[in-house]
């Protein structure tokens, strides 16, 4: 058999090393989130579709928060666009828009919108309509009849702790016992983040512990990756 030139079988390597080099393999840990009482943190959505494309790259499915860690292997990186739809509540608009999907893992949280006029009803065995307590009204609304406003996504407010992390209020950031958010808990595993409790609106707060951690935000859809 005959030898390959050197030069040839370098060309060879090189030109392998350059396709591993440029290899699409990020990944991203998504959670999608609503507001449904207008008030306090947000809670994962359950079932939906879910459409990400890009160029090169196509994924349909349907999200079950129940059985699925919503992680998403082998995305391009680059403008990614995204469209949720079918929720199971009425009250949760359709998503769509696009993020910037960076190298290696990404943590995306998505805001539905789900804004609007709302109203807490409580009914007895036989459907009739109940009366708000006092304390229905404190804990879900802002008027007596138990009606209330839940407020479109906006941009988290930033600040920083005494010792100089920075820091993201949101109500996104909840993460109450019994609540799973594939996103966040991604980030406190690696170290990325941590949430916990403020003592003013929104009421909760995310620290990025890592300074080579980044974000963005636009129209709900929050992505953190690092460098």
């Amino acid at each position: 058999m005959k030898k390959l030139p050197s030069c040839l079988i370098v060309g060879i390597l090189t030109l392998a090393a350059g396709e591993f080099c440029h290899a699409q393999n990020s990944e991203l840990h998504v959670t999608v989130m609503w507001d449904g009482f207008g008030r306090g943190g947000l809670v994962p959505v359950t079932n939906f579709d879910i459409e990400l494309s890009s160029e090169g790259y196509s994924y349909e499915g349907k999200y079950n928060h129940i059985n699925t860690t919503a992680i998403y292997h082998d995305v391009p990186e680059g403008r990614l666009a995204i469209r949720i739809d079918n929720a199971s509540l009425p009250e949760i608009k359709p998503f769509s828009d696009s993020i910037t999907v960076h190298k290696g893992t990404n943590a995306v949280i998505i805001e539905m919108d789900s804004s609007g006029e709302r109203k807490t009803r409580l009914t007895d065995f036989d459907g009739n309509e109940l009366p708000i307590p006092p304390e229905y009204a404190q804990r879900f609304g802002t008027r007596p009849d138990g009606t209330y406003y839940v407020p479109r996504p906006v941009r988290p407010r930033t600040g920083s702790t005494t010792d100089g992390q920075r820091v993201l209020y949101s109500r996104v950031f909840c993460l109450d016992s019994g609540i799973s958010n594939p996103a966040i808990e991604f980030m406190e595993e690696n170290g990325w983040a941590k949430t916990g409790e403020v003592d003013f609106e929104p009421g909760f707060g995310l620290v990025l512990l890592d300074p080579d951690v980044h974000w963005s935000w636009k129209n709900g859809a929050y992505v953190f990756w690092k460098d």
